[in-house]
């Protein structure tokens, strides 16, 4: 039999379970009292939906003693649930079904933040905004057609539809500008062809309206069919039809701050997708640093706060998400039991291990490019831009 796709509901339990595991109560509460009400489909839809994902083995239940009346019970995602929760943040934007599921594209996003590299959310956010375009001009060009919007009269003038169609291109328009602009902070680029001429522009429009013509399903609506995406321009801007004979910019990409982001980046594609393929896909990016400041023996939270050279209440957020993920154990210090005491977890000693291992996998396929001089080289010059630096 075949097995029922999760629901976005589903897939958005798992997520936040993926961040820290809650019980019933606290889920209610969260989808009760914040934005994310919008996301339940029914106010009695948490516990069934609990179940069926135990049932399917994406979700553990477990009691938490309380000195209350009776223990505390909270879910919290099985190794088989992080895996089926990052596999649906990875899911690819559908162009045809962009501004139905855009409420679950920032769900997804917003979870991103925890669970993915921040290499990955760039190309999440470039994806959805090409797929913002398209459908924009999609729906720009329906309206420039002389077609009479949907669900209208045959005869007569139909200015609350255009109207409601000018709302949903507003609509859209303003959902692009946020990823443009979470784009540029992110540091990357929404490599649509914004800078497209008029023809291709016109070109990729008669290809979404061929694909789009209104008939055959009886309600007046267009017939849905997928839109198609238009052509990638290249990433260098001077080979954009409207820069020709314009004089060629400075590439910053050849200076060095560029180029140790660009390895920064590269590096952490590598090492994440080493974790995700030995079960350590839900490591946040910040989480190898705490796990290579955490000795065999274990240490204090503020030992991690100083290797890490960030404020003790930081380095805390960050030992309790690794400990909700299993990677930390934490107890009271022996000596001062205000203090918690910091140790890694099997999970976290083979994850540490894994660490290890992709490190040195980069270290290998250097090697294997570059002549040992040149990479003795590049060592001494960062370990001098290490010391300068602390």
């Amino acid at each position: 039999m075949t097995t029922r796709e999760l629901t976005s509901f589903e897939h958005i339990l798992l997520g936040v379970l993926a961040g820290a595991p809650c019980s019933g109560y606290d889920l209610k509460k969260l989808f009760s009292s914040t934005p994310a009400s919008v996301y339940e489909p029914s106010s009695g839809a948490i516990y069934p939906a609990l179940r069926r994902l135990e049932a399917r083995g994406l979700l553990r239940a477990r009691p938490l003693p309380s000195l209350k009346r009776r223990d505390r019970v909270v879910y919290e995602p099985t190794d088989a649930g992080r895996q089926a929760h990052l596999k649906w943040l990875r899911q690819p934007v559908n162009s045809d079904t962009v501004a139905k599921d855009l409420a679950t594209h920032q769900m997804r996003f917003v979870m991103m933040e925890r669970a993915l590299p921040r290499e990955e959310v760039a190309r999440f956010l470039e994806d959805l905004a090409r797929a913002l375009r398209v459908f924009i001009d999609y729906l720009e060009a329906y309206l420039n057609s002389g077609n009479k919007p949907p669900g209208l009269a045959s005869e007569g003038p139909a200015p609350f539809g255009r109207m409601a169609l000018q709302h949903g291109v507003a609509v859209h328009r303003a959902s692009l500008a946020w990823v443009e602009h979470t784009l540029s902070l992110l540091g990357g680029r929404a490599n649509a062809p914004v800078g497209a001429s008029a023809h291709q522009r016109q070109a990729n429009i008669d290809k979404m309206l061929d694909s789009r013509k209104p008939a055959s399903r009886g309600n007046g609506l267009p017939a849905a069919s997928p839109i198609r995406q238009p052509a990638r321009w290249p990433s260098d801007e001077t080979s954009r039809p409207e820069h020709a004979g314009t004089p060629e910019k400075h590439n910053p990409s050849t200076g060095l701050a560029s180029l140790l982001r660009g390895a920064r980046a590269a590096h952490w594609h590598t090492v994440s997708a080493h974790l995700a393929q030995l079960g350590f896909g839900d490591l946040p990016t910040n989480g190898q640093f705490v796990l290579e400041a955490v000795p065999r023996s274990g240490a204090p939270v503020v030992h991690i706060a100083r290797a890490l050279d960030v404020t003790r209440q930081a380095a805390t957020q960050l030992v309790k998400a690794l400990t909700a993920r299993g990677y930390l154990a934490c107890e009271a210090d022996e000596k001062d039991r205000r203090r918690l005491h910091v140790t890694l977890t099997p999970r976290g000693l083979a994850a540490a291990a894994a660490l290890r291992d992709a490190d040195n996998k980069v270290e290998a396929e250097l090697a294997h490019f570059l002549p040992a001089s040149t990479l003795s080289a590049l060592k001494e010059g960062l370990g001098v831009l290490a010391k300068s630096s602390s």
